[in-house]
């Protein structure tokens, strides 16, 4: 199993993001290890994969898609926010 595939680890990257928004909250630094950081900021190779298998799972469920997106989003702005080139 890898980050993307793990509905829990994207759980826990969408509350990290919304920590590190909370002005009194620690900072949080999320860590891919053994990731390429581009596949992680743009979802590709087998985060593509991984998001099409989600988008798949969910495509009938408009709140199931909507946390798909949050997913992406957390993802990209995080992967953004440690300087992920």
């Amino acid at each position: 199993m890898n980050y993307a595939t793990s509905r829990w680890c994207l759980d826990e990257l969408v509350k990290i993001m919304e920590c590190t928004n909370d002005k009194n909250e620690k900072t949080i630094i999320p860590v891919f290890y053994g990731v390429d950081a581009t596949d992680a900021r743009y979802q590709s190779k087998s985060f593509a994969e991984a998001f099409a298998k989600h988008e798949l799972k969910y495509k009938d469920d408009d709140e199931g898609m909507q946390k798909v997106q949050r997913w992406r989003t957390a993802l990209t702005a995080e992967s953004k926010r440690i300087c992920i080139p």
